[in-house]
């Protein structure tokens, strides 16, 4: 009764004892692939004629249950024809052998049934079932005449369990047992008849909130059946081992396994022979390093109806999950000076790898567009990302926040205190960080801005560098997602604000904090960073990756939408954008089917973009079918159907890019062409003056709206190509080396000290002609580059 409640146990022959065993390629959905090395072995030390099962890791040994107990007094369980189930240990030998056992601990046994067990982590607490009892011993029964089991604790003190404690969710109507507890304690997943399941035997987990176990949830279809799930095993690296006698079994119970990705178990798979058998496999563990485990199995050669096996593997076994999956951890924000706690603080946490981006687009919400180019094959992806991680606070007022593994940019600002931007590492086990933010001084006032583009649009991650004339002291931020900063500064002092990006020209503001005290409104101080690329240049291609269709199905997926309100949102910010929209299927079916279904998935985009506010004259749908196949899988060859998703793609080429100026806006900005625009004619009023020459149009593209002014008259200039600004030299050095080495040779780095930055300059010339050619030399082998007249 202990062993598997409400269900006869299927007895059949198979043949098996010490021996490696082959893996059965026909159970392809096995999440153990490395069984063909497998030996198991019985240990027939501790097995009897009777049950013997359920094995934990304890120590140096393990503890497992049996019905032949003879040295504990238990009641006849007449369910079972035997005694009532007692939890005994086995500790193992020199030779790695498990040793004759006993019992495990006399004050946690019980005359009625008791197990299977589950430690935490340090040995210290227990998780057991037995039947319901009162404190004396006397049975309590059910409605239904049954003595039914719950899940009770134990706590080791001074080596002898104490503080036993029902759990809260147990209830004298229903079956609680086989608990298994997660490697941060923070889980236990048990099995139940409770009402509500899928039927039978069901998993359901308790989560701990402070120190109360919460309220019981079933693990949902991926995991429970119509038939029984029993004997729960958490490993270490979050798996779920469990046995079931229903789904794919090879009979009997059979061991699954289910992974859990962003909080949910994932779809159960039998993890195939030779743990499973048509007899009944269960109670499962497996070690840390995943070579080595036992089982309990009643198939047939073993000593008695259920034995205990251990098995070992030179190989790890089955395939490791993904480790890099969501935990939860306490942020501590506490004053840097005497560590008291600080509440009311801003806070802001992005994926370091999604802040520090290139080539992006900010549109007007606020929400940045990740293009990532990659070197073979020049495809682009988007990503959006707004608002950072969701930030929560638990109950007891703890700021809590779900990291994988990874780095991260952490922005911190409080009232009071200096802004905080730092990048931290997760690759621990860690449940808390702390962070420690400075008091400003009692007479500093914040100065805050927005750095936007030339065209109105905020600039996300600039480097923000104030530096204090007088002292040379420095300060050095980012710019959030929506182009925002803020420093402190002292009163009554000169400043200069420089903003730098790559793809920017710097921009620098000197001014003067004033006077006022430090209850006066915050300083504003916004500033514009004018671009000299273009985010979407004519002719860039770039992949829609989440836009796949089903096979022979011209209807876009659920998942399209991941990528295609990224490209509505860079249309409405780039209006003067056109776009080809191409769409590819795969090789099977006639080519003139598959070139008519690719021309409806390409318009069924369109669609998409039209019904979302884009004029359909900037769209143009084009299918190309199956003539630009992307990989092996063409007629005749064999491919699976995740190669051939591959090629049923969906592509966008920019047929006019962003902020292209033809030779006739030029004229009305400048009153002539551009092949009558000379050195002597260009002039201004600013240290900084841009020329960028787009190649293939041959046309001048402003950086911003009074960059360069034609003024008439005013001599020889002097143009300096540049192919870089860095604020250390270091960079700026490295950058040089890989300049010359693809043969500028006369390339040279040049520290500015009106902006206080190192410019790598590839040539200087008297005359603007000159320079353009040099330019085009550059852009020609993809090197950015711009001009300036110094």
């Amino acid at each position: 009764y202990s062993k598997i409640i409400f269900f006869d146990m299927k007895r059949t022959i198979y043949t098996i004892i010490s021996v490696a065993f082959l893996h059965q390629s026909g159970w392809a959905q096995s999440e153990i692939p490395n069984n063909e090395k497998v030996t198991i072995y019985n240990e027939s030390t501790i097995n009897t004629k009777n049950l013997e099962y359920s094995p934990a890791f304890y120590e140096n040994g393990i503890v497992f249950i049996s019905s032949d107990p003879k040295k504990a007094q238990k009641a006849f369980d007449f369910r079972q024809g035997k005694k009532a189930s007692t939890i005994m240990i086995s500790r193992r030998g020199p030779e790695g052998m498990l040793n004759a056992p006993d019992i495990f601990a006399k004050e946690i046994t019980s005359a009625l049934n008791d197990g299977p067990v589950s430690f935490d982590r340090t040995n210290e607490t227990i998780f057991f079932s037995t039947n319901n009892q009162s404190t004396t011993g006397k049975k309590i029964k059910a409605k239904d005449g049954l003595v039914k089991q719950k899940i009770q604790s134990a706590v080791s003190q001074g080596g002898v369990w104490t503080n036993l404690t029902d759990l809260s969710f147990n209830d004298i109507e229903f079956v609680y047992v086989h608990p298994s507890l997660s490697v941060d304690g923070n889980m236990l997943i048990f099995a139940s008849n409770k009402d509500g399941g899928y039927g039978g035997m069901d998993l359901y987990v308790s989560k701990k909130i402070g120190e109360i176990w919460g309220e019981p949830e079933n693990l949902g279809p991926n995991v429970n059946s119509e038939k029984n799930e029993v004997f729960p095993y958490i490993h270490p690296d979050g798996t779920l081992y469990f046995a079931c006698d229903g789904k794919n079994s090879l009979g009997g119970l059979d061991i699954f396994s289910s992974v859990m990705l962003n909080d949910e178990f994932q779809e159960a798979a039998n993890i195939g022979k030779p743990f499973n058998s048509e007899a009944d496999d269960f109670g499962f563990i497996l070690d840390l390093e995943r070579k080595n485990g036992y089982f309990t199995s009643n198939r047939s050669g073993g000593k008695g109806e259920d034995d205990i096996y251990s098995f070992s593997s030179p190989e790890k076994i089955g395939t490791e999950p993904e480790k890099n999956q969501d935990k939860p951890i306490v942020l501590l924000i506490n004053d840097n000076s005497d560590g008291t706690d600080l509440s009311e603080v801003s806070i802001k946490i992005c994926p370091l790898g999604e802040y520090e981006i290139g080539d992006q687009v900010t549109d007007n919400e606020g929400n940045i567009i990740k293009l990532t180019s990659t070197d073979s094959t020049n495809i682009l992806t988007t990503i959006v990302n707004s608002e950072g991680i969701p930030i929560t606070r638990g109950a007891d007022g703890k700021i809590i926040v779900n990291l994988k593994n990874g780095d991260y940019f952490i922005n911190l600002s409080k009232e009071g205190y200096k802004t905080k931007q730092t990048i931290v590492n997760i690759s621990d086990d860690r449940a808390e960080m702390m962070l420690l933010l400075e008091k400003v001084s009692d007479n500093s006032v914040a100065l805050t801005g927005t750095l936007k583009n030339n065209r109105g649009q905020a600039i996300s991650n600039a480097t923000m560098t104030i530096t204090e004339e007088n002292s040379n002291e420095v300060q050095e931020i980012k710019t959030d997602n929506f182009g925002k900063y803020s420093f402190n500064v002292k009163p009554n002092t000169n400043y200069s604000v420089t903003a730098t990006k790559d793809n920017h020209l710097a921009a620098t503001v000197k001014f003067n904090s004033g006077n006022e005290p430090a209850s006066a409104t915050d300083i504003p101080l916004n500033m514009v960073m004018a671009e000299i690329t273009t985010p979407l240049p004519t002719g860039r291609v770039f992949q829609l990756s989440n836009v796949y269709y089903n096979y022979n199905d011209a209807t876009l997926r659920p998942d399209a939408k991941k990528d295609l309100d990224p490209l509505v949102s860079i249309l409405k910010t780039y209006p003067e954008v056109e776009i080809e929209l191409s769409s590819h299927t795969d090789c099977r079916g006639k080519a003139e089917y598959n070139q008519e279904l690719s021309q409806r998935r390409a318009e069924s985009v369109v669609k998409y973009l039209t019904d979302h506010g884009i004029d359909g004259n900037r769209v143009k749908a084009v299918g190309y079918g199956e003539s630009r196949i992307r990989n092996h899988c063409k007629d005749g060859i064999a491919c699976s159907d995740a190669e051939h998703q591959v090629n049923r793609r969906t592509e966008v080429k920019v047929s006019k890019g962003g902020n292209d100026l033809d030779e006739s806006v030029i004229e009305k900005l400048y009153g002539k062409n551009l092949a009558d625009l000379s050195a002597n004619e260009v002039s201004t009023g600013r240290d900084d003056k841009v020329v960028h020459i787009e190649d293939e149009e041959e046309d001048m593209k402003v950086s911003g709206d009074d960059v360069i002014k034609i003024s008439g008259k005013t001599g020889n200039g002097n143009f300096l190509v540049v192919a870089g600004s860095f604020q250390k030299e270091d960079n700026a050095l490295n950058h040089l080396s890989k300049l010359k080495s693809k043969g500028f040779d006369l390339a040279t780095v040049r520290f500015m000290e009106d902006i206080r930055f190192y410019r790598v300059v590839i040539s200087e010339s008297t005359m603007l002609p000159d320079a353009l050619a040099t330019y085009k030399q550059l852009r020609a082998r993809k090197i950015q580059a711009f001009i300036i007249r110094d």
